[in-house]
């Protein structure tokens, strides 16, 4: 197999007031060979102008279709969701990614899912970090810079990159793994 076509899942020429940016995908395939890409995606104006969107391709009619998952009034100081794909043995498609809570500085992991190659998503779980990560600006917080999620055993593993505020550490960049106890 040769990649020889691509195409575009969503295009931003960064114009007018719609799409401003996106960035972060994540892609997988699904058992039915539907292409699922999970990105974080940012409008100019509105109500809601930071979201997470996962962009569908339906493996016979070739074409995409764009469902927002989530969507957050303010832009995030992390500069993005950072969101993850997963598909279990069942089918369903997990999607994890980060949310911010700008009053108190504090980042969570939220996870949406989908039994139907990504054309309606579901809340699976609002909180899936046993603690929030601060984002305070303090030597105190981090900045996260990536989230991967893995499935292996009946185990989920998230992986989140941060880096410390702390100039006092001496490894400022580091990868904390959580796994959970049951799904």
């Amino acid at each position: 197999n040769s990649l020889s076509q691509w195409e575009s899942v969503r295009w931003t020429d960064g114009t007018g007031v719609a799409l401003v940016k996106t960035s972060d995908p994540d892609c997988i395939t699904d058992p039915d060979d539907y292409i699922l890409c999970a990105h974080y995606s940012r409008r100019g104006v509105g109500a809601t102008p930071s979201q997470v969107v996962v962009s569908a391709r339906d493996p016979s009619s070739r074409a995409w279709s764009n469902v927002t998952i989530d969507s957050q009034v303010a832009v995030p100081a992390q500069g993005s969701f950072f969101p993850t794909l997963l598909v279990l043995p069942s089918g369903r498609v997990l999607c994890y990614y980060g949310w911010e809570d700008t009053t108190l500085d504090e980042w969570q992991v939220r996870m949406m899912y989908s039994d139907d190659n990504g054309a309606s998503w579901s809340r699976g779980e609002f909180l899936c970090l046993p603690a929030p990560i601060s984002i305070a600006a303090a030597s105190t917080g981090f900045d996260i810079t990536r989230l991967r999620a893995e499935y292996n055993g009946g185990q989920v593993l998230l992986l989140v990159s941060v880096y410390s505020h702390d100039s006092g550490w001496a490894n400022r960049y580091q990868q904390w793994q959580f796994a959970s106890v049951d799904l």
